[in-house]
């Protein structure tokens, strides 16, 4: 029997241990996980300070590059999105009793799905040639170390 979306969204965020009291007081890396999506999202806002086409094909290549390097990072986190199974969590702090994943993108990577991040934040900054999202990059890399 399905669970209607209100129930199941529930149970998921649950089961992943978010708690409110984890949102106050950061009780399993709530505010880690915050601070990841925003600057995330952040990555959607337009290129500061725009860059001035003139028409030239080498003026492309960037943006060719940080294309092909965006969707390589997008292919590697949603690998290993899925070779997490059942022990995928957004949190930091793993699932209780979540199995230690070997295989798949974890073969040869402890942090696949934060590799795959990185790799399509370069490839955003490389389309963009912004200093914001070089910026956004560079934060979204410290805050994952």
């Amino acid at each position: 029997m399905m669970l209607p979306p209100s129930k199941f969204i529930k149970s998921l965020v649950s089961d992943w241990g978010f708690s409110w009291g984890g949102c106050f007081d950061n009780r399993k890396g709530e505010w880690w996980l915050f601070a990841q999506l925003i600057i995330v999202l952040a990555h959607l806002l337009p290129a500061s300070p725009v860059i001035k086409r003139t028409g030239y094909f080498w003026e492309y290549v960037p943006t060719f590059f940080g294309t092909i390097v965006f969707f390589l990072g997008f292919i590697l986190a949603i690998r290993a999105f899925f070779s997490l199974g059942a022990s995928l969590s957004p949190l930091p702090e793993p699932k209780p009793g979540a199995e230690f994943i070997k295989l798949g993108s974890y073969r040869h990577c402890r942090h696949p799905l934060y590799q795959g991040l990185l790799v399509s934040s370069l490839g955003v900054t490389v389309f963009w040639g912004s200093i914001f999202h070089f910026c956004l990059f560079v934060s979204l890399g410290a805050l994952l170390v």
